[in-house]
């Protein structure tokens, strides 16, 4: 259980890293704890386009992700 998880959190850190920066620095800040307010202030957006910023990244995670899992099932047949 705690390797399935390990994979898990090194396959997301993967993905962040192919995020486009502005992306994956949201992303990291949000959860090193960083206020929104200063995120926003650090990508030059403004707060109430936050929540858009997080959702387009996480939704670019899940593409990754969901491509790499289907590339390393095609590698094993």
């Amino acid at each position: 259980m705690k390797d399935e998880a390990a994979r898990s959190d090194r396959a997301r850190e993967d993905a962040i890293n192919q995020l486009p920066l502005p992306y994956s620095e949201a992303l990291r800040l949000r959860s090193a704890g960083i206020a929104d307010t200063l995120i926003a202030e650090i990508l030059g957006v403004e707060p109430d386009v936050l929540p858009s910023v997080y959702a387009l990244a996480e939704d670019k995670i899940t593409t990754i992700l969901t491509r790499t899992q289907s590339d390393h099932r095609r590698r094993e047949n």
